[in-house]
């Protein structure tokens, strides 16, 4: 992590929550880890980091299961595709 945005988190610790929160809906076990160790040395504080990860989480398997959902009932190309590079491993 550059030393340039741990600074900022420091100095504006809402930041550091928003980067978590945005973090758990992409790729969530990075980020929890990050946030883990960061909690370990004080930047952050235990209830605000659970509840930012618990709602980044939530908010971030939802958005993951309407998208393949509207994705599964479509007929476009990427269904088709998704469906042709698939089917050798079911």
């Amino acid at each position: 992590m550059s030393p340039l945005i741990l600074n900022y988190i420091i100095d504006w610790q809402p930041l550091g929550y928003i980067i978590v929160f945005l973090g758990m809906i992409i790729e969530g076990e990075i980020f929890l880890f990050i946030a883990g160790f960061l909690l370990h040395q004080g930047i952050f504080t235990i209830v605000p980091l659970v509840l930012t990860v618990i709602w980044g989480m939530i908010f971030g398997d939802g958005l993951w299961y309407s998208l393949g959902h509207k994705l599964c009932n479509s007929s476009s190309r990427l269904n088709h595709w998704s469906e042709k590079l698939g089917k050798p491993f079911d």
